[in-house]
């Protein structure tokens, strides 16, 4: 049953990315947009509808960046195209989609159904560690957030705070990477799990 479960998780996957984001429907602004809607209800319904405001607050700076960087484009015709605006759109739709429809999937997929895969167990500690990772790096990011907005030179500039937000969930999160493997390692080890 829960290889079922995320063979159909994965099927999703692949059939979101082929129709959504390679071919079919990737140029099609309306659709893409549909689908986000679904996919924000969705997020809100399967994670909460706090989670999904966070994941959103965290996007927009990136989002914001590469709008800036398309009406640029446009301005001074870059390579000769004129299609810039339109691209810039899309992607500010793709992008969120493509997030959101990873989000869900991993969300769907709890550790007891990594740990009953049919896979070795070198496998399913390496995916075990990854979700691990990822749910505290979620909780830790809006605490680093509040700890480096304490600090005024860091306060008043927003390169400055995303700057220092990533730098520090990348090493909290390396951090956090070597810990966790450890201490599954160590368990799976006195268990004489293969």
């Amino acid at each position: 049953m829960i290889f079922i479960k995320v063979l159909l998780i994965i099927v999703f996957l692949v059939l979101y990315l082929v129709f959504f984001v390679f071919t079919g429907f990737n140029g099609e602004i309306k659709l893409q947009i549909v689908s986000l809607i679904v996919l924000l209800l969705l997020n809100t319904k399967i994670c909460s509808f706090k989670d999904t405001v966070g994941t959103v607050k965290w996007i927009l700076p990136f989002l914001i960046i590469y709008t800036l960087f398309g009406f640029i484009f446009h301005y001074i015709s870059l390579f000769d195209r004129t299609d810039w605006l339109q691209d810039t759109y899309l992607k500010l739709v793709m992008f969120p989609n493509s997030l959101f429809a990873f989000k869900i999937s991993f969300a769907l997929v709890s550790l007891k159904d990594i740990y009953n895969l049919p896979v070795p167990m070198f496998v399913k500690s390496q995916i075990i560690t990854i979700k691990a990772v990822m749910i505290k790096g979620q909780s830790a990011m809006e605490r680093f957030k509040s700890f480096l907005e304490t600090y005024h030179y860091i306060k008043n500039s927003k390169v400055k705070l995303n700057g220092s937000l990533i730098l520090s969930l990348y090493f909290y999160l390396e951090n956090e990477c070597q810990n966790q493997w450890g201490v599954l390692n160590n368990k799976l080890s006195h268990l004489k799990i293969d």
